[in-house]
């Protein structure tokens, strides 16, 4: 049985920031959020809402914390301001091997997804599903995203090596797709404003039965 994507907090691994969180000192943590609707958004007046937003609220609550939260552009980019000490947090990451010997994973999912192909909505030229097609595109990535592992280890089952060029940010490679500059992008996400997916697929790492 194949399972959805499974996606966690994720904390850097150092002692200190444990150590502070724990304190008689009410700690304020910085969280990094990929805004999403109805998972993370700021109203006009800059109020955070979504899912996201509440559990980590309300873990906060929990353990005797605050937080604020930072948007984020990228993958790329919140791994880079966790690495820098800007942020102590990131919120919908999936694990996998070479990011568990950097960082701490929460020890329960956060939630859980699958990856898509997205097309223009008003481009009739894709029909869902079809790997010959899908093998003649042009594919835009965001640099450092998982969805490229799980892309790649699709198109390996169907044995062919998707043409990929890769962007700073998952807004780029909406907009190249709705230049026309590309053919399709890939997303951690179900659904996209003037996009339809083609294609869902999941990460192998979750086709066993656990």
């Amino acid at each position: 049985m194949k399972h959805h994507l499974r996606i966690f907090l994720l904390f850097p691994l150092l002692f200190s920031f444990f150590t502070n969180l724990y304190s008689q000192e009410v700690k304020t943590v910085s969280v990094g959020l990929f805004t999403g609707e109805g998972y993370a958004e700021q109203d006009e007046n800059g109020t955070w809402h979504g899912i996201d937003v509440e559990l980590i609220q309300n873990i906060a609550q929990t353990e005797g914390f605050r937080v604020s939260f930072v948007s984020l552009d990228s993958s790329t980019q919140g791994f880079a301001l966790l690495d820098n000490g800007t942020i102590d947090m990131l919120a919908d990451i999936a694990k996998n091997e070479t990011r568990e010997k950097k960082y701490l994973f929460s020890q329960h999912e956060q939630g859980n997804s699958s990856s898509n192909l997205f097309v223009r909505e008003n481009d009739d030229r894709w029909d869902y599903g079809g790997v010959d097609q899908i093998k003649t595109m042009t594919i835009a990535v965001e640099r450092g995203n998982i969805s490229i592992s799980d892309l790649l280890a699709w198109c390996r089952q169907y044995d062919f090596v998707p043409t990929i060029k890769e962007y700073p940010s998952s807004a780029q490679t909406h907009d190249a797709v709705a230049r026309g500059e590309v053919d399709a992008f890939v997303e951690g996400d179900n659904f996209f404003n003037g996009f339809r997916s083609i294609l869902t697929f999941f990460s192998p790492l979750q086709e066993s039965g656990t």
